[in-house]
């Protein structure tokens, strides 16, 4: 029988050594939590900003202090959804602060300044210029408004009084 005699000696452990491990575990712990239970929001980017200059649909928003959310989709013609003269226009969402959705459309003038809207029921001012306000056949979208200018036709609706739409119209940029 062989015995090994020579007693294995290991150095003595430091301060150091014996709270690295738990100080580091604690740390990703304590990262990882973090990172579970706070959001770090990024800046908001618009998606209008994506817009290349001179595409010839001009980029219209609402300032950030009212839009909380905004969204463009590209009018298309071949879904049906519109006539082939708006397929070249823009549909903007709006959310609101206050739960509420605009909704801003807007296409190049095929009409030379006549409004392409249902039947109006009254004359307003928007924007500096001659609109009208009309009703629509969404009950959540109850009245809208329509102008034209710069070349193209506007229309701007929601759940919203006319003075609200026109203060809204006001604001788009």
């Amino acid at each position: 029988m062989i015995e090994d005699l020579d007693v294995v000696i290991e150095p003595a452990r430091t301060w150091r050594a014996r709270w690295l491990l738990p100080a580091a575990g604690a740390m990703l712990l304590a990262s990882v939590l973090a990172s579970s239970f706070l959001r770090f929001a990024p800046p908001r980017a618009t998606v209008l900003q994506a817009m290349p200059p001179g595409a010839g649909v001009k980029a219209i928003e609402l300032p950030r202090t009212t839009a909380t959310l905004e969204t463009r989709l590209q009018f298309s013609g071949t879904t049906g959804l519109t006539s082939m003269d708006m397929s070249d226009g823009f549909r903007d969402f709006y959310r609101l602060a206050d739960g509420r959705v605009a909704i801003v459309i807007e296409y190049p003038d095929p009409a030379d300044g006549a409004v392409l809207a249902p039947p109006a029921r009254s004359a307003v001012r928007v924007r500096g210029v001659a609109g009208w306000v009309f009703d629509t056949f969404s009950p959540s979208q109850p009245k809208a408004i329509a102008w034209v200018a710069d070349g193209m036709q506007y229309q701007l609706g929601g759940a919203f009084s006319t003075d609200e739409l026109i203060g809204l119209a006001e604001q788009l940029r």
